[in-house]
């Protein structure tokens, strides 16, 4: 789709009937406002130059604000590249999950034997390197459990951005629809003339 810019004098004639104000197209083309010019005019130029009421003026300059919205917006790529990432973040926080849950299973079974060990520890209380070796089983779950809170900070923070990507989503997709009703407005209108 053209941007306002790279309309020529015909194109904004058009563009002049679709917005009700076809009866200043001989106006526009006596002074060959293009697309550039068109982006360029000012209330005054609007009136005094092309001689548009106040109203007619204000309308003119609220609609090419809008179009202008509308011939900017991303495009289709853009939109995709969206989705993919939405699909990649996704399967980020699925692939996470299922280390977080075996990380976690992993962790409930050291402390079950941490537990076990302890329990013996108590009945045989005088026995020689069962403490050496508590300890060495609590330093081994010390990593362990480092990980599982680094693949919770690291799925807060995946689910955080998939959060933030879906509004922006929900947004632009609100947007096009909105563009796509007028572009079909204004498609109708050229198509009566």
């Amino acid at each position: 789709m053209k941007t306002i810019d790279q309309w020529d004098v015909n194109e904004v004639a058009v563009w002049l009937h679709c917005i009700g104000l076809g009866n200043y197209t001989d106006s526009f083309l006596e002074n060959t406002v293009d697309g550039g010019m068109l982006l360029e005019l000012n209330m005054d130029d609007l009136r005094d130059e092309l001689g548009l009421s106040r109203l007619q003026a204000k309308k003119l300059l609220r609609t090419l604000k809008f179009t202008k919205n509308v011939t900017d917006s991303p495009s289709g790529e853009e939109e995709e590249e969206e989705e993919e990432d939405i699909e990649t973040l996704t399967e980020k926080v699925d692939t996470l999950t299922e280390e977080n849950e075996g990380l976690r299973a992993t962790v409930e079974e050291l402390e079950a034997a941490q537990t076990e060990i302890r329990d013996r520890l108590g009945e045989l209380e005088g026995e020689e390197g069962l403490n050496e070796r508590l300890e060495e089983m609590s330093e081994e779950l010390a990593p362990v459990r480092d990980k599982m809170e680094e693949l919770e900070a690291a799925k807060s923070e995946i689910a955080e951005r998939f959060e933030e990507v879906n509004g922006e989503n929900a947004a632009f997709k609100a947007q096009e629809e909105e563009y796509e009703a007028t572009i079909m407005g204004l498609a109708r209108t050229l198509a009566m003339y």
